[in-house]
């Protein structure tokens, strides 16, 4: 795949113009570190990679890979009773249900500002349509073991119009275990990590 430079400078050859502007040693140093922390976790992780190709060929009901030749898939049927699709999809369902959100006063006074919180964190998990993230992330779960959420403020996230419109705000979205690249140092929970490299494809 080679390194992100190699991918920037292969992007900038194809479109005629950067994907990334580096601009001056700060940057490149940070395109580095970046570079050389996402090395490290896939090689950390490579040998979770080909269970989780396994466990989703399951899923999408793709049972008769490597077992069959093709010249006898193409003479013998190749129906498939998807048990495990059907299985997962029904637990998502059972599973989706909207969190009750409320926020608790911690001291004599805060009851306003509890309310006030209570309706912000509501008002952020409608806006973030979270019923969908919510059953991306129990999918997963179901799928490969892993339920995983990220929070975080989205600085491109822009919307609304004329005196009503903004620019950023808190995401919440629904992570696939495969473009997860967590610290090869973690061992007993994602929240000990250094770092947690998130690689998505991309059109370019």
């Amino acid at each position: 795949m080679g390194s992100l430079t190699d991918i920037f400078d292969r992007a900038k050859e194809a479109l005629g113009k950067p994907l990334f502007k580096v601009n001056g040693e700060k940057d490149q140093k940070l395109v580095d570190l970046v570079d050389r922390d996402y090395e490290r976790a896939k090689s950390g992780r490579q040998q979770y990679i080909d269970e989780m190709i396994e466990l989703n060929r399951f899923y999408i009901g793709d049972h008769w890979r490597n077992l069959r030749s093709q010249k006898a898939k193409q003479v013998r049927p190749n129906s498939v009773d998807n048990f495990v699709f059907s299985i997962i999809e029904g637990m998502v369902s059972d599973f989706s249900n909207e969190p009750d959100i409320l926020c608790r006063p911690t001291e004599p006074g805060d009851e306003e500002n509890a309310k006030a919180m209570t309706e912000l964190c509501r008002y952020i998990l409608n806006k973030n349509k979270f019923k969908d993230e919510q059953a991306k992330a129990l999918r997963n779960f179901f799928k490969y073991g892993i339920f995983a959420l990220q929070v975080y403020w989205d600085t491109a996230w822009q919307g609304g119009r004329g005196g009503n419109r903004w620019i950023g705000d808190i995401r919440v979205v629904a992570r696939n275990p495969g473009e997860m690249f967590p610290d090869p140092r973690c061992r007993d929970h994602i929240q000990s990590a250094e770092y947690v490299v998130v690689a998505v494809p991309r059109t370019i």
